[in-house]
């Protein structure tokens, strides 16, 4: 006796592009997930390293 079964789930998105569509999405909602939470502790970050990477000149950060 096998304890592996032969039958097929039927949960998720059942067309080859599923997967790639998926991760595309949970990548994104992550992104920005960890983008708020990189705002929330040091908005320095956001405004003058990010802006960095890409060559551009980074914005002054003020405290109101």
């Amino acid at each position: 006796m096998s304890a592996e079964s032969d039958t097929q789930s039927t949960v998720g998105i059942e067309t080859s592009i599923g997967w790639p569509v998926g991760g595309a999405v949970g990548g994104a909602v992550g992104a920005l997930a960890f983008g708020a939470l990189i705002w929330l502790f040091d908005p320095e970050v956001v405004s003058a390293a990010i802006p960095g990477i890409y060559g551009l000149d980074p914005v002054s950060y003020t405290h109101l």
